[in-house]
């Protein structure tokens, strides 16, 4: 029988932890309810969830195909011993036990950092935190897997980086990285580059240790150094309580009675109690961060719908400190695609009685005016001359272009024999600016430049 203890000895990697948490049926429940509360600590104050409760059940999902895809892998790494005739679903359900009960580690996604930190820091923390859960698990299961397959840790490594290497990359991908505007020296939030220099770290890292993680795993299959033997350990049923009878007759010692995973004194019931415990403390944390949630599920509705007039009165109805913090308003990427939104949004926005909302959206509009110098197109003339027309109407901008006045020179001046359809909205541009200055530069570096040449 499971208690906590044996959770906490399973954490820091027993042995003896390890084969009861594999060998307790109980332990599927369990770690089902150990894996619900993740999803809880990971979207309580991230998502609304009364309307997206889908948040929740998506690592359920996750790690029933990332554990169904890392078993079949070692599965078939591994040998049959002489006589043995491993079951696969039968081992893959005990393999599933032991994955799940590594979920209370994600509980330490639930640290609240936006609330006291500022926006970049409390990425960095989140980044921080998932490192350090990530490392936890790869280290854990390495060593669960050994004590099943029955092997050495050092074997299991390299299958296990394997699959790990490849699972980062694939999560990489998904994490937009504003590569352009990081390169063009566009003003990107500090919050979104602490993120897209994460995405890039864990990209390169790796693609490059890939083939090595290939090579090791490659090496540990053809001397098939995993034993596929398990249902010695896996397919059995747990052995039955030990008795104090037993230890007064002396079938066993007193000290194995009392270091068993399986002793008669220990509550069965202990973990299966903290697994309802840990979801349904949720209804007591919920109420507290999904007013904001509703709140920024509305405005992002409304947006998707392209009801431009009714987001921007959600948004300036409340204080900025009534939606999630550090919470940025869509569309948050520059990417092309919300073009004629973003200028919509910001038109608006001029009419709103709320500072924040004004400022913000006339500082997305900036950047994207600085974009548009980077990637700008014959059709983007009527978004160009919009842009700058929005601008000029907006008590904040002329400040915001001065502090940007050196990129939106190299905008104005940039091929400006190529941009005659748009010439008077860049010197209108230029004269918001202020950038004279800047142009002189711009035309002072062009000209050493060409000299160098």
């Amino acid at each position: 029988m499971m208690s906590l203890s044996v959770l906490l000895r399973f954490l820091v990697g027993r042995r003896e932890a390890i084969l009861s948490v594999a060998s307790d049926r109980r332990a599927l429940a369990v770690g089902f309810l150990f894996v619900l509360s993740a999803g809880f600590a990971r979207e309580y104050d991230a998502e609304f969830l009364v309307r997206e409760p889908w948040h929740v059940l998506l690592p359920l999902g996750v790690s029933l195909a990332a554990s169904f895809l890392l078993f079949t892998l070692l599965f078939l790494m591994a040998r049959r011993a002489p006589g043995a005739k491993p079951r696969f679903f039968s081992c893959y359900v005990a393999f599933l036990r032991v994955f799940w009960m590594t979920a209370p580690l994600a509980w330490l996604y639930a640290i609240p950092y936006e609330r006291f930190l500022g926006a970049a820091d409390a990425v960095s923390a989140n980044l921080w935190t998932l490192a350090l859960v990530a490392a936890w698990r790869v280290i854990l299961m390495t060593r669960a897997t050994a004590v099943l397959f029955d092997t050495s840790a050092f074997a299991t490594a390299w299958p296990i980086m394997l699959y790990s290497d490849i699972a980062a990359l694939v999560a990489s991908s998904f994490v937009p990285v504003p590569l352009l505007a990081l390169m063009g020296g566009i003003d990107v939030p500090p919050a979104e580059s602490v993120m897209a220099g994460a995405a890039l770290t864990v990209l390169a890292l790796g693609v490059l240790t890939l083939p090595i993680w290939l090579i090791g795993a490659g090496v540990v299959a053809a001397n098939r150094s995993l034993q596929r033997d398990i249902p010695a350990v896996l397919n059995i049923a747990p052995p039955p309580p030990l008795s104090t009878d037993q230890v007064a007759h002396g079938s066993i010692t007193a000290a194995d009675a009392a270091h068993s995973p399986f002793r008669s004194d220990q509550p069965g019931r202990t973990l299966l109690h903290l697994g309802w415990t840990s979801v349904a403390v949720w209804a007591v944390i919920l109420p507290l961060t999904q007013p904001e949630q509703a709140r920024r599920y509305e405005v992002e509705q409304a947006i998707e719908a392209g009801n431009v007039t009714a987001a921007i009165e959600l948004l300036s109805f409340r204080p900025a400190g009534e939606f999630p913090p550090h919470w940025r308003p869509p569309p948050r990427s520059l990417e092309r695609g919300d073009d004629d939104l973003r200028l919509n949004l910001t038109e608006a926005s001029l009419e709103s009685s709320a500072d924040w909302v004004r400022e913000y959206y006339v500082g997305q509009l900036v950047r994207y005016v600085e974009y548009l110098g980077w990637v700008y197109q014959d059709e983007d003339a009527g978004r160009l001359v919009r842009a700058v027309d929005i601008l000029s109407r907006a008590p904040e901008a002329r400040e915001m272009l001065r502090r940007r006045g050196l990129h939106l020179a190299r905008i104005a001046y940039r091929d400006r024999e190529r941009r005659q359809d748009v010439a008077a909205a860049l010197d209108q541009l230029a004269e918001m600016a202020d950038i004279d200055v800047h142009y002189r530069q711009v035309s002072t570096d062009s000209a050493g430049s060409q000299r160098a040449e």
